[in-house]
């Protein structure tokens, strides 16, 4: 159970509109039999206020979350959310090396009880994947830029084009295990190895813009990687090299 104290130490940027925050892995945005099972619920603990979530992300997934602190407030943001005005950047460590130039994927969605589907009849989504870094012949360090929000969108995506996410395992990724690529790695009679990726799959939503529902100002807030992803990537880059992409122009 997360706490109070981490949940007020994890805001990113808070005024008299808006929450930010940065979402650890293994929590639920909302939902749920239990307030202090999910952020919205804890949060409105914390601050002793109702507020409104703004969008969702992955229970796995890390990074920026907003929440309205009134409902219209909330509306207006909710607004840029649905007409595609929200810039959104995730990093997201794939499998296999990515090509060398960033590529837009748009492929229709269709959600089922427990995943997302390819469905030519489903709705659009349209996904800009940015390789940064690879990672040995073994993964890639992508920046992912999704204009629409649907369901395990980055995830989906990703994985029908070859690369699913490292440790992603619904959609086909692999969990990142040292001993894969440390010939010299050893264990102890009784240790269980546990892999570099974490429990789940590595997606963060580092980077968020839109328009201040109050000044109108261009608002632009960014989450540090969590601590398992950067340790993750210092361990490949120690064990199997990294290499840099060439920066391409937006």
């Amino acid at each position: 159970m997360i706490s109070l104290k981490d949940i007020k130490e994890r805001i990113l940027f808070e005024d008299d509109s808006l929450i930010i925050l940065n979402k650890p892995a293994g929590i639920s945005v909302a939902g749920g039999n239990s307030a202090e099972t999910h952020l919205l619920g804890i949060l409105q603990k914390l601050k002793k206020s109702d507020l409104f979530l703004c969008h969702r992300i992955d229970k796995e997934t890390t990074g920026c979350l907003v929440f309205a602190k009134d409902k219209e407030i909330f509306k207006k943001v909710y607004s840029q959310f649905s007409n595609h005005k929200v810039n959104k950047v995730y990093q997201a460590l794939l499998t296999g090396v990515y090509p060398e130039r960033p590529k837009i994927i748009e492929l229709s969605l269709r959600e089922t009880s427990t995943k997302t589907l390819i469905d030519k009849e489903g709705k659009f989504a349209h996904t800009e994947i940015i390789p940064l870094f690879s990672f040995g012949q073994h993964f890639t360090l992508c920046a992912c830029k999704p204009l629409t929000g649907r369901r395990h969108q980055i995830r989906i995506h990703a994985a029908h084009d070859g690369h699913p996410l490292a440790g992603d395992e619904l959609y086909g990724g692999k969990p990142v295990f040292l001993s894969h690529y440390d010939k010299k790695f050893n264990l102890g009679k009784f240790e269980e190895e546990k892999p570099i990726s974490g429990n789940g799959f590595l997606l963060h939503a580092h980077t968020i813009e839109f328009l201040h529902p109050e000044t109108g100002e261009h608002f632009s807030v960014n989450a540090p990687l969590p601590k398992q992803f950067n340790a993750c990537l210092t361990q490949l880059e120690k064990k199997i090299g990294k290499r840099a992409y060439p920066k391409f122009e937006n």
